[in-house]
């Protein structure tokens, strides 16, 4: 019962600060503020260690095209709100489920280009409020473009998302080669001939796995 009202009470002091957003400013932190949010990056783990008794800290995530996105989140004490790029509640802490002495918060959401947010409150009466949380791209890869073969030397070259891992399957052999930041990637197979047919698909950082292309040898 008294968290149920705890969160009450942060729900409306966090609609309280959409709406004079330009005007709150917290002496704690920097971060007290969707306008001086944090920047974060899809993929990685973060970890926010804050004192109890103090108010929100806020960080960013900025998305440039439609996305796929996981949101895990764990934390010892406190609320955590997502926002979308208009401030309406996109995850309520509600949603969290408690197991030992943790909160456990997890979505999956498809989320258009723009700005989101996520927010930890502190709890206050706790010495200790920490949060570790990840927002991970569940985005499946396009089937990956061949550009080129060399067959000779086995070599198969094209295009697909960035740093993913591009994977040619040739009978009961699995080779695979690793995309640059610019999507472009070379795998190495044994020599190749006219006729030969391979299965190539690709895996994001995250490890999703894209559709399969059925490629045939030229």
């Amino acid at each position: 019962m008294k968290k149920t009202l705890r969160r009450a009470m942060t729900l409306v002091l966090a609609l309280i600060m959409v709406a004079s957003v330009h005007t709150v400013v917290y002496a704690y932190s920097d971060t007290y503020t969707f306008s001086n949010a944090k920047r974060i990056s899809l993929n990685k783990s973060y970890t926010v260690d804050i004192p109890a008794n103090t108010e929100k800290t806020y960080y960013k995530i900025v998305l440039s095209k439609k996305t796929k996105v996981k949101l895990n989140a764990d934390y010892t004490h406190g609320f955590v709100y997502m926002y979308d790029p208009d401030l309406n509640v996109i995850v309520d802490d509600d949603e969290a489920e408690k197991k030992g002495d943790l909160y456990y918060l997890k979505k999956t959401m498809t989320l258009d280009k723009g700005t989101y947010y996520i927010s930890f409150d502190s709890h206050s009466g706790y010495n200790e409020n920490i949060l570790h949380f990840k927002l991970t791209d569940m985005t499946k890869p396009d089937v990956p473009t061949i550009s080129k073969v060399v067959k000779k030397n086995g070599v198969l070259s094209g295009k697909t998302i960035k740093s993913a891992t591009v994977y040619a399957k040739i009978g009961n052999a699995t080779y695979s080669g690793k995309a640059n930041a610019k999507g472009a990637f070379s795998i190495k197979t044994t020599k190749l001939k006219a006729g030969t047919a391979i299965k190539i698909w690709a895996k994001s950082e995250s490890g999703v796995k894209g559709a399969v292309l059925n490629y045939v040898v030229q």
